[in-house]
């Protein structure tokens, strides 16, 4: 499968996820609320940039969605439904790494932009974020 065509299915789906979160009144408190909404924005965001090759966007969408959502919601959010769909959407990205040999959206990116590089100034590995984070959000969806 094309890498595009895995992206736009996958934070497609993660908009509708959490639209339906919302809807139901599946997320009750104001900070899973906020965890929705910001998953909605981002992946908005990413899938537009994406479209338009908007690689200053995607740079931010890309920072804000791996280092600001996934670990935010990964540690803090108590919602089932919200840390079950950041179980999927780690898995995907764990995955999607082995199988296209690194990070889709970098691929895009061509390893460019501000916080690309601010990423390689500090060394983070995320062949072991991510997993350590995948770890964290199985914990606290079946001991919360």
């Amino acid at each position: 499968m094309d890498g595009l065509v895995l992206m736009d299915i996958v934070f497609t789906l993660i908009i509708i996820l959490h639209l339906f979160f919302i809807n139901e009144k599946i997320v009750k408190s104001r900070f899973d609320k906020l965890l929705s909404l910001g998953g909605i924005i981002l992946s908005f965001t990413i899938l537009i940039s994406l479209a338009y090759c908007n690689i200053p966007l995607l740079d931010i969408g890309h920072f804000m969605y791996c280092g600001l959502y996934l670990p935010i919601a990964s540690i803090f959010s108590k919602n089932k439904q919200i840390l079950l769909l950041n179980i999927i959407m780690l898995s995907t990205i764990i995955l999607s790494r082995y199988y296209y040999n690194g990070c889709l959206i970098s691929q895009v990116q061509k390893d460019k932009g501000y916080f690309t590089e601010l990423n390689h100034s500090f060394n983070l590995n995320w062949w072991y974020i991510f997993p350590l984070l995948l770890a964290i959000t199985i914990f606290n969806y079946w001991y919360m």
